[in-house]
Formats: structure tokens, sequence, C-alpha cells
């Protein structure tokens, strides 16, 4: 059925040119990085943490204090960087965002020098998957990840690219902290006094093929704060059975299918999770609302409580 759908009737005209065209961005550094290397007389690259298309992030020691710390390095006339750095800039006080030390230029690059964070959400997902994330455990990491969420919208940002290697994990004596990183998408749809801002002229990236994206910004390229907080519902939902397919039109129709009637792809202690997409779905969202639905009503069970984990030969694995 899937494979039968008009595309002209799926995307709108901006996201068929992105499905059909290369990137118009040149994003590979001319210069190779190589561990040992020292960046700026003062960052000494230990490992690389990642790289994609907006540049690479290194695990850097600080010759001047010895602490390591993270570097993300763009080339420099790559607007994903500008984009981060604003955003950060605004989101000092949250304590759910990777926090910004400083940022400077060096020959090529445009770089960022962050607090370092511990491994990806999907890492540790991975290793936990047997016997599985307790339903207690996932309602009070989506709560966490939620009112991060809360603020980062309420500072007028959209993330855009929320995805299980967005979010990091780190532990800090008793507590384990979630982070949500890489803001080099990130959209302000609010202005500064709370008017909504023209996204006309931010349909640059294709999140044609993310299986992280709401259907509606895969559709329309169009995004809201409902779809950050249907790509975390996406999230959870495939380390626990529901996953979308690779090719375009079979995800599509996927996502179309959970999207009709969540719950009979869900297990029973996973219906919170249905309850929060369908409110999702609605024009005007209170997410404090949604906040409630994961919170529940059981007088016995606290959703701010601690996330539980235990170190396994030296590595995080949720309970």
């Amino acid at each position: 059925m899937c494979s039968t759908w008009n595309a002209q009737t799926m995307f709108s005209e901006v996201q068929i040119f992105h499905l059909f065209s290369k990137t118009s961005m040149k994003r590979k550094l001319k210069k190779m990085l190589e561990v040992n290397e020292v960046i700026d007389n003062r960052f000494k690259l230990l490992s690389k943490l990642g790289a994609g298309e907006f540049g690479s992030v290194w695990k850097v020691e600080d010759v001047e204090d010895g602490k390591e710390k993270a570097l993300k390095m763009c080339p420099k006339d790559d607007p994903s960087y500008l984009k981060e750095l604003k955003f950060l800039n605004n989101a000092s006080h949250v304590k759910g965002v990777s926090k910004l030390l400083f940022n400077f230029h060096f020959q090529r690059w445009s770089c960022l020098v962050l607090s370092l964070e511990g491994e990806s959400f999907d890492q540790i997902m991975q290793r936990s998957k047997n016997p599985g994330v307790s339903t207690a455990n996932l309602r009070r990491i989506m709560y966490n990840l939620g009112q991060t969420l809360v603020e980062i919208h309420n500072l007028g940002f959209i993330h855009r690219d929320l995805h299980a290697q967005n979010i990091l994990v780190t532990v800090m004596g008793e507590i384990c902290a979630l982070k949500i990183v890489d803001f080099g998408v990130c959209l302000r749809y609010l202005d500064y006094i709370g008017n909504e801002l023209n996204q006309e002229n931010n349909n640059n990236v294709n999140f044609i093929t993310s299986r992280h994206s709401s259907l509606q910004s895969m559709q329309h390229g169009y995004h809201t704060p409902q779809d950050d907080w249907i790509s975390l519902i996406y999230i959870l939902i495939h380390y626990n059975g529901v996953r979308f397919r690779d090719d375009i039109f079979d995800m599509m129709g996927d996502k179309m299918n959970f999207g009709n009637n969540p719950h009979s792809l869900l297990r029973p202690d996973l219906h919170w999770l249905a309850d929060c997409y369908q409110l999702l779905q609605l024009p005007e969202v209170d997410f404090q609302k949604v906040l409630e639905i994961i919170d529940g009503d059981e007088s016995d069970f606290d959703v701010k409580s601690p996330i539980e984990f235990e170190m396994v030969d030296g590595v995080i694995k949720f309970n």
C-alpha cells in the first residue's frame, strides 16, 4: 500500500527537492584531524566522539588546566555553528543541556568547547535490553527529558533532530544525568517576546529520511514543539518493539499506522506513551498535561526519583 502513494501528495516541493538532490554544502574538512594533534596550541585531541554532516566532535585535553572536555569542530562557513552557538548562549541555565565553555576560530574551523558528557542513550539502551528497562525507569527517563524539552521550547527554540545519539548519559555520584546535545539544526520559532516566527526560510535540512522525525515534519518540513516530543516517543518505542522500516514510504506508513492506533502496538504497561502521543496531536498542547500523564497517579511511585542504573564492567546499564 505504501509504495502506491504519490510523493507529490506526501511532501512539500522543498522536501521533494531535498529527497532527490545532494546536499548543497560541502562539509568535508580538507585536512584530516589526528589523535594527539593540538588545536589552537591548547586542545590535545584524545579520541573522536562522533562525526557527521556538520563536523566532528572530539574528546580533548585542555593543556591549560589538564581537564578533559568536548571539542566540536565545523567548517567556518557552516551555518550550524552559529545556530548552535546562539542556542547554547541562551541555554546556559538549562541543566539538561551540555554546557558551552567557550568558542573560537582556528584555521578553517569554527570550534565549540563543551562540557564532556558520557555515552549515548543508544549505547546504554542496547546494553540494557536484556532483560530490558523497567517501565518505571522509562517514565523517569521521559519525564526528565520532557522537562528539558519544556525549558528549550520556553526559550523559543525547537531542537528538530532529537534521536538516541543526541542524548548523552553521565553518571555523577549516585545520579544518572541525561543531556540533550547537538543543536546544529535547531530553530528559533518564537521571538524574544513570544511571537511565532516565519519558518519559510528554514527548510534547508532534509528530514524526509529521518527515522526519528515526526510524520508531519517529514511531509512538510515545518516544526512545532510537539515534533520534538514525538521524536522522544519514537526513541522510547524503538527499544520496546515498535520499529520503523528503512524505506521512506514504508517508514511513513509505519508512522501512520502507529499514529492511528498507538495503544494497539504497545504493551499495556506502556499505554501512557500512547496517551502522550494522542495528546500531542491536538493543535494546542499543554505540555504540563503531558508531564502529568508520564507521572501517572500511583501513590507509591515518584517520577522525579533518580533514574535507576548499575555499573557493569565500568559502564552504565539501566535497570
